[in-house]
């Protein structure tokens, strides 16, 4: 057995120590980056140092154990700069007397032990209803086609996890238990799984899709909070309009969200420094279309928001994380005030190509007419109405995106387009 000691959770550039633990015959452990060989352990303290390079991009680390006759006998694997779970879900079928799945089972766990706010379980599109003994009924279906389940549990803080298999048709009922989440974007009709075989790859091979499906939007809102100040006189003709209407983060007006329903989330760009991480505040799912988007740029507020001390920039790349774990459509936006005081760890330019990377969307918009380069294409938000603008410009992306749901458990940013694919797009590219 091998098992990495060293846990990388958070988002890190350069270099760093990687140890590992071994267990039974292993003589020497072969550590991979991104499918290289970085080095080899031949014994205590099983550890060495690895560059994980200075821009910020995903990796795949991966632990080989062999033993003296040079077999291989374990690997363990990680994933770095990517989402990591703090709590898990787990879908299991549950066969009937005929022994076809005749209703879901959801498994969760949690490493706070907290329980979860609220469980959904979905079969092909369709929200499920649990029964007295907490299983989930499916209703009739044809065994000869493929099924997708997704089972989802949320808890507090606004953490989420998800899990999804798919069974009938050419698996019988058996269930994939490894699918990878990948945004598309397109005009037109749905696109069909048809339409979607033979159109993606990874290292060059041909990956299968198994579903297409279309929930609610995820957007992840990070403000640099000098922009607040600069659009004082935007707040106060919507209060104008809409004086009654005063949404906090905390406080009344913002109701949590239905998986359904178009959600965002609010990520402070204040951190706060536990046992050697910065962590970033992100408050719970609000109904967008409840509270429309740039009322709740200039109105809400966090006790932890502050202009000293604020590193937007990075607070994207951990709203980018977020956002990619969501099996849903996408996009983070930041507002930026004319001159940002950042203290950001990360530049913007290499922030935009790790939000590319990992296929999410990113919205700049800017208070001031500066020019900002460094964040590639920006929008000036300055007043009301090209704040409908901005806003008008994320909603139309985030309709046109779907999920596709490929075979295989598959890094998100080596997932590419073969070059028949010519009426849709990957999201964030």
């Amino acid at each position: 057995m091998v098992t990495f000691v060293t846990l990388f959770l958070s988002l890190l550039t350069g270099t760093h120590e990687v140890q590992v633990a071994v267990d039974g015959p292993v003589t020497s452990v072969v550590v991979l980056l991104d499918q290289q060989v970085i080095g080899e352990l031949t014994g205590p303290p099983w550890m060495m140092h690895c560059d994980f390079g200075e821009g910020l991009r995903p990796h795949e680390l991966v632990a080989v154990a062999y033993d003296e006759d040079g077999n291989e006998l374990h690997r363990a694997r990680q994933l770095v700069n990517l989402p990591r779970p703090q709590v898990e879900t787990r879908v299991a079928l549950v066969s009937g007397p005929h022994g076809r799945p005749d209703a879901v089972r959801v498994i969760w766990e949690s490493a706070g032990a907290e329980e979860p706010l609220s469980i959904y379980a979905i079969f092909d599109g369709q929200v499920l209803q649990p029964d007295e003994e907490g299983l989930y009924p499916l209703p009739s279906y044809d065994q000869n086609e493929i099924h997708f389940v997704s089972a989802e549990a949320r808890f507090m803080d606004g953490v989420t996890a998800r899990s999804d298999v798919t069974f009938g048709g050419r698996y019988g009922s058996q269930v994939a238990t490894e699918l990878t989440a990948v945004p598309i974007v397109l005009d037109g009709p749905p696109p069909t799984i048809s339409e979607l075989s033979g159109k993606f790859r990874v290292r060059g091979k041909t990956l299968a899709p198994a579903a297409v499906e279309k929930a609610g939007s995820r957007v992840y809102l990070v403000r640099d909070q000098a922009a607040v100040a600069e659009l004082r006189h935007v707040r106060i003709a919507q209060d104008r309009i809409r004086p009654s209407h005063r949404p906090s983060s905390k406080g009344p007006g913002l109701e949590p969200a239905s998986r359904e329903r178009d959600q965002l989330h609010f990520v402070v760009a204040n951190p706060t420094l536990r046992r050697d991480r910065f962590l970033y505040p992100t408050s719970s799912a609000v109904a967008i279309k409840d509270h429309d988007l740039g009322w709740i740029v200039t109105h809400l507020t966090s006790r932890e928001s502050a202009i000293r001390g604020q590193r937007p920039t990075d607070a994207v790349a951990v709203a980018a994380v977020q956002a990619a774990a969501q099996g849903a459509p996408r996009a983070v936006v930041v507002v930026l005030s004319e001159d940002p005081r950042d203290v950001s760890r990360y530049r913007p330019d290499d922030v935009r190509r790790y939000l590319q990377r990992l296929r999410v969307p990113l919205f700049v918009w800017t208070t001031g007419t500066t020019p900002k380069p460094e964040w590639g294409e920006v929008r000036t938000v300055g007043g009301t109405r090209e704040l409908r603008r901005a806003e008008k410009a994320l909603f139309d992306e985030l309709a046109r995106q779907w999920i596709v749901w490929l075979e295989g458990n598959h890094m998100i940013n080596e997932v590419e387009l073969v070059e028949t694919a010519t009426r849709f797009r990957l999201a964030g590219v």
